[in-house]
């Protein structure tokens, strides 16, 4: 006889057991890199470093002759300088600025015009910028004098001096402040 019609599909039977792992595949490709993120926040800053040293009674220094500081107003990191000293020791590699200030008058001398430079020495180098130049024409004459130098050590320690050329002079209200920058 004829077949008959399809009986309705039965229930789905239960889910048999997990079969073992296969093996790892191999790795893929490399993917594209992904675009650059935002910049950070800026980082804390360094150590301070820096040093006033001042010289308030009148003091002559002779042609050639280095200031002397003595008093330390401040002193912070590696630049120091002892009272009564005429060096300024930077225990550190970087670049610095300093900057000297006094009141001057030629003293000792009757010939005129005479020329003051101050100049700074750094290892007993004297530098040629930076230098300051006040040219005197008469006795009693009194001249503020600035002299401002940026400089880079790269085999500290070093040390920085300050010096007075042509001449006698005397000197009142000396400053020197040295940063490092």
């Amino acid at each position: 006889g004829a077949t008959g019609v399809t009986g309705a599909v039965g229930a789905t039977g239960p889910t048999g057991a997990t079969g073992v792992t296969g093996a790892t595949g191999a790795t893929g490709p490399t993917g594209v890199t992904g675009a650059t993120g935002a910049t950070g926040p800026t980082g804390a800053g360094g150590e301070t470093e820096a040093l006033s040293a001042f010289s308030l009674p009148s003091a002559p220094v002779t042609g050639g002759g280095l200031f002397t500081f003595d008093v330390n107003a401040a002193q912070a990191g590696g630049i120091t300088n002892t009272n009564g000293s005429a060096e300024v020791n930077i225990a550190q590699n970087g670049t610095y600025y300093a900057h000297f200030l006094a009141t001057v008058t030629p003293a000792g001398t009757d010939t005129f015009p005479v020329t003051n430079l101050v100049t700074f020495r750094l290892g007993g180098q004297t530098q040629s910028a930076g230098a300051a130049q006040t040219i005197f024409t008469a006795a009693g004459q009194t001249s503020q004098v600035n002299a401002a130098f940026v400089f880079t050590v790269t085999g500290a320690p070093e040390t920085l001096t300050v010096a007075s050329g042509g001449g006698n002079f005397l000197y009142s209200e000396a400053t020197l402040n040295v940063f490092r920058v």
